[in-house]
């Protein structure tokens, strides 16, 4: 882990080029969560953090999941146009954001219930997509016997 000292010095530098630069906090702060997810056990960003409003962590966290959502489903749509097939594991919500949504949900930085609204599938499309995959496999056990 990063001694005091270090993580101090980073937050004062941060602190400097946000506000020598005009830098947008919410832009900044995605950047810090684009770092913080490629080092998640680094606890250091838990205290980056502390220089922004909590309650903009869990609206640009669901953007980015909203933004791998709607990129998907452009994909998805390209593939049915074109009649071609694509990797589904090239075009889904990286693991890594996920593991950055459960390890600020987990420090208590992000409250679940601000970040759900955000995630994709919605709950009635899960339940018609979970309905419709249960109709296909009865179907298909009907015709074994």
């Amino acid at each position: 882990p990063p001694s005091s000292n270090t993580v101090a010095a980073a937050v004062r530098a941060v602190q400097s080029l946000i506000g020598y630069f005009d830098l947008d906090p919410n832009r900044a702060l995605d950047l810090i969560l684009e770092a913080y997810e490629q080092k998640p056990t680094n606890v250091g960003f838990l205290q980056l953090l502390g220089l922004f409003r909590k309650e903009n962590f869990a609206q640009v966290l669901g953007f980015k999941f909203q933004n791998h959502a709607k990129g998907f489903a452009r994909k998805e749509e390209e593939v049915v146009e074109a009649g071609t097939v694509v990797n589904p594991e090239a075009e889904t919500t990286p693991e890594s954001l996920y593991v950055l949504a459960a390890t600020l949900v987990r420090s208590g930085a992000v409250e679940l219930d601000a970040l759900y609204p955000h995630l994709a599938p919605t709950d009635a499309a899960a339940v018609e997509a979970h309905k419709a995959d249960v109709a296909i496999r009865l179907a298909g056990g009907k015709k074994i016997g």
